[in-house]
Order: structure tokens, then C-alpha cells, then sequence
């Protein structure tokens, strides 16, 4: 084998590689960002979920909602607490 044919062999099996490099990082970045939004789509189910919590701390907290639930506990058919 003469000079030229070693270094195209050579410069054949680099683009070989750069392209088998360069198709292993195409599938990595893929599989990344599929990740990355499911990822997302759970904090954006997570801040839902967050919001929706909020709102009922509030209307629980409002004031009497508290006494009426446990009102309503002692005593479900009638409503009357048990020390009446």
C-alpha cells in the first residue's frame, strides 16, 4: 500500500467515526428532551395540583368553615353538637 492510500483509509475511518459520534449524540440530546418534557408536563400537573390546594386552604380557612364542619361531624342528620 502506497502513502496516499493509508492516509485515505485513515481520513475514511475518521468521518466513519465522527459520524457514528455524531449520530449516538443526535439520539442522546433526543432522549434529553423528551425527558426534559415530561419533566415539564409534571411541574405544570404539580403547580395545577399546588394551586388547587391553595384554594381549598383558603375556603377552609375562611373564617367559621371550621366550627360548621365540626358542627356537622358531632352530629351529621341534625347538625346539633352533642354538648347542646
Amino acid at each position: 500500500m502506497n502513502r496516499y492510500a493509508i492516509i485515505a483509509a485513515g481520513l475514511a475511518a475518521v468521518v466513519v467515526a465522527s459520524a457514528l459520534a455524531y449520530v449516538d449524540a443526535h439520539h442522546r440530546v433526543r432522549d434529553r428532551v423528551a425527558a426534559l418534557e415530561r419533566l415539564i408536563a409534571d411541574q405544570e400537573a404539580l403547580a395545577i395540583e399546588y394551586g388547587r390546594l391553595q384554594l381549598e386552604e383558603s375556603t377552609l380557612a375562611a373564617p367559621g368553615v371550621i366550627e360548621r364542619l365540626r358542627d356537622r361531624h358531632d352530629h351529621p342528620a341534625t347538625g346539633c353538637r352533642s354538648d347542646d
